[in-house]
């Protein structure tokens, strides 16, 4: 039987020395070990919970709760970002009961066809319209918009909506309905915000359009390939106790095409800097009208859209397209109406 040979003072020191580093090893991997696992409790894991949150915010699922425990700087992140998410919430709900005030639908009477789109800025806008069947073929329609965007706007448009409504249904005239509104508004919101808006009412039976416009932007006709706008210049509603509305009536026609829009589609900017402006609306106008309302508010957009490089919207932008059914009659030429400043002064 072999016998190992005696270890010299060398060797042991050296073997010593092995079992040492290989202690030594293993105390680095736990110890990496256990940093790894802190430095992912600590970092990587809210790091993810946020990005997880912010994939929910993409898919507008704004149920999604990030609820990260404790009272350090990434706790108090997931508090922040799970109040915003609620927030959210609550402008989706507003958003969504927004639209069900639009009339979603073409409207169509006898001889008249109208379409209308809102797109805001934000989540929740101020921009209105409305549009409703009258007797013998005639329709009323409606455009408006609250000053400002966003959540205030909102609710004054509604608040608009709705006392506008019940007047027209109890039979108010157009005259008295605007009036009896501003009042409202003055009282309600003492100036803080106004109410621009035009109302139309179409009676192709007996070729006219009736109007009344308190500082909304006027209402493009196109007739026999030229744009013209109907000028009215007032103050809005809300602005002022008394205003001078009045109606004003326009011939309608076969063929007559009426576009009402808010000022964030002529505002919008070009890449250059410059708004796309009153004068550029008219003149391209004529080559955009579809076979029916709705092609005509989607070429309408579309343009707007490539005027702008397809730039998000600063204001809320409302199209409603009114086509007059029947052979067009050419009139004589018509130039295109210096519309001027929107209010006076």
């Amino acid at each position: 039987m072999l016998h190992e040979a005696p270890l010299t003072p060398i060797d042991a020191e050296l073997r010593g020395w092995r079992h040492g580093l290989a202690l030594f090893g293993a105390l680095l991997l736990g110890l990496g070990a256990l940093v790894g696992w802190l430095l992912g409790r600590t970092f990587l894991a809210p790091i993810q919970a946020i990005a997880r949150g912010i994939e929910a915010v993409d898919r507008r699922d704004f149920r999604h709760r990030i609820a990260w425990p404790g009272n350090d700087e990434f706790a108090r992140l997931a508090q922040s970002f799970d109040g915003m998410l609620e927030t959210m919430a609550d402008l989706e709900v507003g958003r969504i009961v927004q639209e069900g005030l639009f009339p979603r639908t073409l409207l169509e009477a006898e001889t008249l066809s109208v379409y209308g789109r809102c797109v805001p800025a934000t989540a929740m806008g101020g921009d209105y319209y409305d549009f409703l069947r009258l007797e013998e073929g005639a329709v009323a329609v409606a455009l408006g918009d609250v000053s400002g965007h966003g959540v205030g706007a909102a609710l004054v448009m509604a608040m608009a909506k709705a006392l506008s409504v019940n007047l027209a249904l109890d039979g108010v005239p157009p005259l008295e309905i605007l009036h009896r509104l501003n009042r409202v508004l003055l009282e309600t919101l003492q100036r803080r915000k106004t109410f621009s808006v035009v109302f139309l009412v179409l009676e192709p039976a007996v070729g006219r359009l009736s109007m009344i416009n308190a500082g909304q932007s006027f209402p493009l006709r196109v007739r026999a390939g030229t744009g013209t706008y109907l000028p009215q210049v007032n103050y809005p509603l809300g602005s002022r106790q008394r205003l001078a509305l009045q109606v004003v009536e326009h011939d309608l026609r076969p063929g007559d095409r009426l576009i009402l829009f808010s000022d964030g589609l002529v505002e919008a900017i070009r890449p250059d800097g410059r708004p796309i402006g009153y004068e550029a609306l008219a003149a391209r106008l004529p080559a955009l009208i579809g076979p029916s309302p709705v092609e005509t508010e989607a070429n309408l957009r579309a343009w707007a859209a490539a005027e702008t490089a397809g730039a998000p919207p600063a204001d809320d932008v409302t199209i409603v397209a009114v086509h007059v059914g029947g052979e067009a009659v050419a009139p004589p030429p018509v130039p295109v109406c210096d519309c001027g400043p929107l209010l006076p002064g």
